[in-house]
């Protein structure tokens, strides 16, 4: 139930707004704004999706070659659709930092793993502006046989990060 009073009047509700005869204490929610989205829990399902999907794409090039692949299967509709999936991502990761709470290390990775979301963000959604997905082909080979490791690093290490609240 949505209620509009704050932290300081809390009264005793049933489930239909009215004052209950046996005294079930309802409150409202502690956090301002839309509380029922927490952050943290979309940035940490986002991620891992997206550093998996990194690291599947960048075997497929190996695999295929990046004409086939941008021609084949990461087309300008699926590559946009993984910018706006970065997107929310970015945007759950940054409004989470401050309530990281792991070690100085964990924090360093948790920036460099947030960054490089953040950062392929427009390379992904320019794919739908120019509806073409060929720039895979700027990027050389052992430049896939570098992110494929680190994209599952950080795909395990995004779902050990902690944050408070949780």
């Amino acid at each position: 139930m949505l209620s509009l009073l704050t932290l300081e009047e809390r009264v005793t509700l049933n489930p239909l707004g009215t004052p209950s005869e046996r005294g079930q204490q309802m409150t409202t929610p502690t956090r301002p704004g839309l509380a029922f989205i927490d952050a943290p829990k979309v940035y940490r399902a986002t991620a891992t999706v997206i550093f998996l999907i990194g690291a599947a794409i960048h075997s497929l090039r190996l695999m295929i070659g990046p004409e086939r692949l941008s021609d084949k299967y990461l087309t300008p509709p699926v590559d946009g659709a993984f910018g706006l999936l970065m997107l929310v991502s970015a945007v759950a990761g940054w409004l989470s930092f401050r309530r990281f709470t792991g070690s100085r290390a964990f924090r360093v990775a948790f920036l460099v793993g947030l960054a490089m979301i953040t950062l392929s963000v427009s390379i992904h959604l320019r794919g739908l502006a120019v509806w073409s997905t060929h720039y895979i082909a700027n990027f050389p080979a052992w430049y896939s046989v570098a992110e494929i490791p680190l994209f599952l690093c950080l795909a395990y290490l995004v779902t050990r990060l902690r944050f408070r609240g949780e």
